[in-house]
C-alpha cells in the first residue's frame, strides 16, 4: 500500500507497522486491507474513502498464496467493536481470560455472527494463556495437574486451541515437564 492516511491527513499512528482494529470503521476501510476480499489494486488510481482512512495505489505485492485470501486472525475482546469485526472480517479470534470470561467473550461473539448472518462455527477460536511452572516456594506457581485441569476448562469454553507462554522460566526442566507431562495429557483430552 503506498499511501494511507486519516482523515485529517496524517498517517495513521500504529506502532506496529500495521493497521490498528480502530481504523476499520466501514466496509471501505477493510477492502483497504490487502486480502480481505476488496480490492488489491484500484485499477482507475483512485483512492478508497472509509470513515477514518483513505488509501491509494493499493497493491498486494507479491500476491497471497491462499485464496481467496489470507486468514485473517483478530487478536482481543472487546465485545463491542472487536468481537463485531471478527464476524465481519475475521477467520479466527483470540481472546483471554478465564473460562468463564472467554466463554462469554464467544456467546456474544456468537451473537455478533447471528447479526451478520455467519454461522459461530466459522470462527475458530484460540485463547492466549500463561504457564507458571517453577520450583514450589515461587509465588503463582501451578503443578502440571492444574495446568491441564485450567487448560481443559479452556476447551469445555469453547477454545479450540491455547496458545501458551511459560512465564517465569526457571529451570529448564520446565520444558521437559511440559513436553512429558502437560503436552501428552492435552492431547488425550476430547475435542
Amino acid at each position: 500500500m503506498e499511501a494511507m492516511t486519516d482523515k485529517d491527513g496524517t498517517t495513521p499512528n500504529n506502532p506496529f507497522g500495521g493497521f490498528s482494529i480502530a481504523m476499520i470503521d466501514t466496509p471501505t476501510d477493510a477492502a483497504a486491507i490487502p486480502g480481505t476480499g476488496g480490492p488489491t489494486t484500484v485499477a482507475s488510481g483512485e483512492a478508497l474513502h472509509g470513515q477514518r482512512t483513505t488509501a491509494t495505489r493499493l497493491l498486494n505485492s507479491p500476491q497471497s498464496l491462499s485464496r481467496p485470501r489470507v486468514p485473517i486472525m483478530v487478536g482481543g475482546g472487546g465485545e463491542k467493536k472487536t468481537l463485531r469485526l471478527v464476524a465481519q472480517y475475521a477467520d479466527a479470534c483470540n481472546v483471554f481470560g478465564s473460562p468463564e470470561a472467554i466463554a462469554r467473550k464467544y456467546a456474544i461473539l456468537d451473537e455478533h455472527c447471528g447479526a451478520v448472518g455467519l454461522d459461530p462455527a466459522e470462527i475458530e477460536r484460540s485463547t492466549l494463556q500463561n504457564i507458571r511452572l517453577s520450583p514450589a516456594d515461587h509465588a503463582r506457581t501451578e503443578s502440571p495437574a492444574q495446568v491441564v485441569d485450567r487448560l481443559a476448562e479452556l476447551n469445555d469454553a469453547g477454545a479450540q486451541h491455547v496458545i501458551f507462554e511459560l512465564k517465569d522460566l526457571v529451570e529448564p526442566g520446565s520444558l521437559e515437564t511440559v513436553g512429558r507431562d502437560i503436552l501428552p495429557a492435552l492431547h488425550a483430552l476430547p475435542a
